[in-house]
């Protein structure tokens, strides 16, 4: 069984969100952008961004991305979320300015929607921190993160034939597809992907499966970035290029949102499973020889 780790890829341990962290490396400005448009366009796109950017790292540098450069790159791509969903977390949040009328907004759809995503967030934590040594471990191998990239292939290929649907988001739907993103911390299973054809496959409308996708990615983006902040180290910051892959990561990031909107409402999202297959099998056939 032939392993990453014979290429110099991974040499230790590492967190969930950011298990292809290593040695860091200097990144160059034709490294930046690269890495910044393979994570921007790979984060939100059904495919796995994990498995694209370390790919993408080891092509470029023959090394894993230090910590500063994997924190810079998904903080481009949060920013993009924030950006695009702006007006949806601003009536999320719009309880804080009606404090009396808490109970009735509880009520509302916009209060089902802020209830549904605290409740994805709690499976989400749990499942992330139990899965992350396998994801350290699944991360060194090409055969698992085939099979992980089949697994995602299989989740969207479900959606072909799946009519539209428009039921209302519930807490219960809230933890099924918190828990579908708890999972996602595995290597080769994309967080969109899985996410969204959970919440399709649960009846909800392309719009309410793409918002509530994305919505809670923003937590989940941000507490798995904070804990790899606090158990990995830092290593030499240079600005200028981590500022341009940041700055490439939330741009392309915004327009990969756009795009799955679109391939969403048209019902084509299960094409993404035409390029997940062959990449999974040829990973699982390298494996071998």
């Amino acid at each position: 069984m032939r392993s990453i780790t014979q290429d110099r890829f991974f040499d230790e341990p590492r967190c969930g969100l950011c298990y292809h962290v290593g040695v860091t490396v200097q990144l160059s400005f034709v490294s930046a952008t690269v890495l910044g448009l393979t994570q921007g366009i790979t984060e939100f796109l059904p495919v796995s961004s994990s498995g694209h950017v370390a790919l993408a790292a080891l092509f470029l540098d023959g090394a894993t991305l230090g910590l500063e450069q994997v924190v810079a790159l998904h903080v481009g791509t949060l920013l993009a979320t924030l950006v695009l969903l702006r007006h949806d977390l601003g009536r999320l949040l719009g309880w804080i300015s009606r404090p009396t009328a808490k109970i009735a907004w509880v009520q509302q759809p916009e209060g089902q929607l802020a209830l549904a995503v605290l409740a994805a967030c709690v499976p989400t934590g749990i499942i992330g921190v139990l899965l992350e040594p396998s994801a350290s471990q699944a991360v060194a191998s090409p055969a698992a993160l085939g099979a992980c990239f089949c697994v995602t292939a299989t989740c969207l290929w479900f959606l072909r034939k799946k009519a539209a649907a428009h039921r209302s988001i519930t807490v219960s739907m809230g933890l099924v597809i918190g828990i579908a993103q708890g999972i996602a911390v595995l290597p080769g299973i994309s967080r969109s992907g899985i996410t969204l054809a959970c919440g399709l496959l649960l009846g909800l409308s392309a719009l309410d499966a793409f918002r509530f996708s994305f919505l809670i990615a923003i937590p989940a983006i941000v507490g798995a970035t904070l804990y790899t902040m606090l158990t990995e180290h830092f290593g030499q910051i240079v600005w200028p290029p981590l500022i341009w892959g940041a700055a490439l990561a939330g741009g392309s990031g915004y327009v990969a949102l756009l795009i799955v909107k679109r391939v969403l409402q048209q019902q084509r999202l299960w094409w993404f499973s035409l390029y997940l297959y062959p990449l999974g099998i040829a990973l699982l056939i390298w494996s071998v020889y």
